[in-house]
């Protein structure tokens, strides 16, 4: 690592070649070659190496297609596992849910503080964004689901960095930290598994940051978009009502956006 930070030193002067440069740290020109491809400082990562199950999963996954739930036991005397049962349990869990449908008379409770939905909304049509440019910025759109009170939040982009500042922003203007922060897999928050920005911004706050997976989307639980829905089937009055409250939320949101502000609005059930 102190040569990496040597290097790029003694090549941003400019008066050394890098066979020069090579000669000075003690390294190979090879080495010099690859310090200067990356700005940043370079890390020991282990090569992935695979599992034992990776041979076996084709077949599990088979009779999983079929029996959903099958027990591990059962399923590794069906493929003749011959390892630890502990490990294919642990795997057949991971792979299990897959195959799972979602119970469809899940009912999920929120307590207050507990958990806020985290989605990104974007304008259908172009926003001025001064100097003659216009553009469809995202919006983080915060919601908590037990109460409905929601923030939102015109970000520059999509990238980890934004979307951790416009948390921040939001958390900071909301003066709380809810137990629970709820992502689908948006690629800035992580696929699967955080990014290591994300995990160590949830660190810092003492909050989980959990990432929704696709197959069950009544996670989410109460959220806007299920109310909203709901009140579609409404009378007409409350309709009129809905759209009414509607219009005037995302007039408010284009302008606070557009000027970068914070909007917090909360509707009652």
């Amino acid at each position: 690592m102190d040569d990496w930070a040597r290097i790029r030193q003694l090549f941003s002067t400019g008066e050394h070649s890098k066979r020069e440069i090579g000669r000075l740290v003690g390294v190979s020109r090879g080495t010099v070659e690859r310090a200067l491809e990356t700005d940043r400082l370079p890390k020991y990562q282990r090569p992935a190496v695979g599992s034992g199950f990776d041979a076996f999963a084709p077949q599990v996954r088979a009779l999983l297609a079929v029996t959903p739930t099958m027990p591990a036991s059962t399923l590794a005397e069906r493929v003749g596992w011959p390892g630890s049962a502990s490990v294919f349990r642990d795997k057949v869990a991971g792979v299990r849910p897959e195959y799972v449908p979602p119970d469809p008379a899940d009912r999920l409770v929120h307590e207050p503080g507990r958990q806020v939905q985290c989605d990104l909304w974007f304008p259908h049509e172009p926003l001025p964004l001064g100097h003659g440019q216009e553009g469809m910025p995202p919006v983080l759109v915060m919601t908590s689901t037990f109460s409905g009170f929601f923030q939102a939040l015109m970000l520059p982009s999509r990238t980890t960095p934004d979307l951790l500042g416009g948390m921040w922003s939001l958390l900071h203007a909301a003066q709380a930290v809810p137990k629970r922060l709820l992502w689908d897999n948006e690629t800035g928050i992580g696929r699967g598994k955080l990014t290591e920005p994300t995990a160590a911004f949830a660190g810092t706050l003492g909050t989980e940051v959990k990432l929704l997976k696709a197959r069950d989307p009544e996670s989410k639980g109460d959220g806007a978009q299920p109310r909203l829905e709901l009140r579609r089937r409404a009378p007409g009055r409350a309709i009129r009502r809905l759209r009414h409250r509607a219009r005037r939320a995302t007039h408010q949101l284009l302008l606070r956006a557009v000027g970068g502000g914070v909007l917090t609005v909360c509707e009652d059930h």
